[in-house]
């Protein structure tokens, strides 16, 4: 690896690299949101890679692949240079598989300008496979679809509809509640007989009981449920009124109310969980196939329009966590499987 320039002010970065695996030939990262893999740019000390060869004193250690500065999740390197040539070969033949985690508006989907949508469980808009040419210019910030030969797939599931108050108690650490959700305002594949228990629209609907049953721990916030209906009508018609009724399952509390929403306004507003399953990997792959949707990753600076932010501003992480790796180790033969803790 060649020699890196002095850097001069560098933001430090907030969060620590968690280590999940290590042996004699590799070490396995959780690798926080906002932290580069290596050097680059502005960023030096400040990244996966310095950190870990300051921390143990191994100037060798090598990223067998990469995620991008804004994505967490599992990141994999060797300490043994003899073996680097057989991960990094196993990461560039894509013989690991990666699975992704997102959150991104729950709305229903634009038809992209370039490229192809296939509904894999039909006439369910998801799960889909999602396929385009994607062009990356070097210099150029973003990467974006054009007519071409496809080089990009990614197979896109939807789950849960994410609380706010949710997604802010799993970062804190606090007691996560569940959410329990009926229809999407604005999806007409939703019919208007009524709710089921997991919608045409591939949001799966709980039955409103706290997610590890019981009552929380003392101290913690209480956990909610909340449930989405829609008039008498078609959904996906704005004038149709929502009714979110927000139910505290903490005795010592009265119930909240129910406050009435119209559907567009209740739609921007909701948020679900996306599995990601790419088939290939070009830069910025995940958040152009979401944004093309019409589903932008939550926290995505570059994807619909370019957001500038200052560098040491890490109050708006990208939703997106590469949660799980699994591939076979190319020096024993043994099977392996990591998963990211970081919350979203």
């Amino acid at each position: 690896m060649r020699p890196h320039r002095y850097v001069i002010d560098e933001p430090e970065i907030p969060f620590d690299l968690e280590v999940l695996y290590e042996d004699e030939r590799i070490i396995v990262v959780d690798k926080p949101h906002f932290l580069p893999t290596m050097p680059r740019g502005m960023w030096y000390r400040s990244t996966a890679l310095m950190r870990l060869r300051e921390r143990l004193g191994e100037p060798d250690i090598t990223p067998a692949h990469r995620l991008d500065r804004l994505t967490a999740g599992v990141l994999v390197f060797v300490r043994d240079k003899s073996c680097r040539g057989a991960y990094q070969t196993l990461f560039q033949e894509k013989r690991a598989v990666k699975v992704y985690e997102c959150l991104a508006p729950c709305r229903p989907i634009t038809r992209p300008r370039y490229g192809t949508i296939e509904r894999l469980e039909s006439p369910r808009p998801f799960p889909l496979l999602r396929r385009s040419h994607i062009t990356k210019v070097r210099g150029v910030m973003t990467a974006y679809e054009e007519p071409g030969v496809v080089n990009a797939e990614t197979v896109i599931e939807r789950g849960e509809l994410v609380l706010p108050a949710e997604s802010l108690s799993r970062r804190s650490g606090a007691y996560p509640y569940a959410g329990h959700v009926g229809a999407v305002p604005g999806d007409t594949s939703i019919p208007a007989a009524g709710m089921r228990r997991e919608m045409q629209d591939g949001i799966s609907v709980t039955a409103g009981m706290p997610r590890f049953g019981g009552l929380p721990p003392a101290g913690s916030p209480p956990r909610r449920h909340m449930t989405y209906s829609h008039a008498d009508g078609m959904p996906g018609d704005a004038s149709i009124p929502v009714a979110i009724e927000s139910r505290s399952h903490c005795p010592s509390q009265k119930p909240a109310g129910i406050e009435v929403f119209r559907a567009d306004e209740a739609a921007s507003a909701l948020t679900c969980r996306y599995t990601l399953h790419p088939r290939t990997g070009k830069t910025h792959q995940l958040r152009v196939h979401m944004n093309s949707l019409g589903l932008p990753i939550v926290g995505d600076d570059f994807y619909p329009s370019i957001e500038t932010r200052p560098y040491d501003d890490f109050s708006q992480p990208l939703e997106l966590v590469a949660r799980t790796l699994r591939f076979t180790d190319p020096i024993t033969g043994e099977p392996r499987e990591f998963t990211s803790r970081i919350a979203l």
